[in-house]
């Protein structure tokens, strides 16, 4: 049987070095100033073609388990998340981390819960360590956002897309732990994000490649998802009150309120729904990772593990640190937790 809580060992993240800035595609892009204004964000990491999403996530891995002092050959499991595309499709790229790595004890399996997935996988991974079924796991998630099947600067009215990738190792008896979770899916919502084309019910070929019909945008999805405005005023209403009542939730759960956290861990979208987010729950921007967002753009399923990555190597946290954590994905997922670093 395990010692005790699952908590969190070490954090690592693997981010592009090539930085893209707004300023640079406005024109190119035709992005609208106002719109850009709203968004907040000043650049995005562009991956090249060798940090595929896979090859990121082994990094992000290896740097998690430096920052944790332990051995791939630690790990009993790897719980890998992405939202979009992977290498190749219908490819077991959970087992190339593994192999890559030299985790040659792990299993492994993926996640896949949109912007969701890697507080989904902190759950399945706190589960397991604390029935004893696993001892050390290495949650890693990576994103990378490729054309032709999206651009990453008009795909969304709420952020700009980045490429990266983060990794937590969580381990029986560490110092901290994770105080709580909470989660919700509303599957009304599940046609807010889908590429039309490219699946069984309507195979790709040439002429909905020329269309369009291969590639993911927001603009065009939402017409599935909602009937008119009012249908979409009434799901932003909704998707702010269930990102607050998720946090809320994990803080009744650990017996705690918003005074006792430290930092609040959110995702980097634009600022203008971020300023919505954080009213909703009731927190001031200062006690959260909204700068975060300015500086590097949405990184999809991995925001929420390389903000806390950051707000650790920046100082913002530091061991005894109490910690909230929200994230909703496609779908529509919504999750929230408390964690003392």
């Amino acid at each position: 049987m395990a010692d005790g809580f699952a908590g969190i060992l070490g954090t690592g993240c693997y981010l592009p070095p090539r930085k893209v800035e707004v300023e640079q595609v406005k024109e190119l892009k035709g992005l609208d100033p106002h719109v850009a204004g709203r968004m907040g964000t000043r650049a995005v990491h562009v991956a090249d073609f060798d940090d595929q999403p896979s090859i990121m996530a082994v990094k992000a891995a290896r740097a998690a388990l430096e920052d944790a002092r332990m051995s791939p050959t630690d790990v009993d499991l790897i719980i890998y998340s992405s939202g979009f595309l992977p290498d190749h499709l219908f490819w077991a790229d959970y087992a190339f981390i593994q192999h890559e790595l030299g985790a040659d004890f792990a299993t492994a399996f993926k996640i896949d819960q949109g912007c969701n997935g890697a507080l989904m996988s902190l759950e399945v991974a706190r589960s397991f360590i604390e029935r004893g079924v696993f001892k050390t796991v290495l949650i890693v998630s990576s994103e990378r956002w490729e054309e032709p099947h999206i651009d990453r600067w008009t795909a969304s009215p709420f952020c700009y897309y980045s490429d990266g990738a983060g990794a937590l190792v969580l381990g029986d008896g560490a110092p901290g732990r994770i105080m709580a979770t909470s989660f919700f899916t509303a599957g009304t919502y599940h046609r807010t994000s889908f590429i039309m084309a490219g699946g069984t019910r309507q195979p790709l070929d040439p002429l909905l490649l020329e269309l369009g019909w291969g590639r993911f945008d927001g603009q065009v999805a939402s017409r599935f998802a909602w009937n008119d405005f009012a249908d979409k005023r009434a799901f932003r209403k909704y998707f702010l009150q269930q990102t607050a009542e998720r946090l809320r939730h994990s803080l009744e759960i650990a017996g705690l309120t918003l005074e006792d956290l430290d930092l609040v861990v959110g995702q980097n979208v634009s600022n203008m729904l971020l300023r919505l987010v954080w009213h909703k729950i009731g927190i001031e921007e200062c006690r959260t990772t909204m700068h975060m967002a300015e500086d590097v753009g949405h990184f999809g399923s991995s925001d929420v593990i390389i903000n806390l990555h950051k707000a650790r190597t920046d100082g913002l946290v530091q061991d005894g640190s109490i910690v909230g954590l929200v994230s909703a994905g496609t779908g529509y997922s919504w999750g929230g937790a408390v964690v003392q670093l």
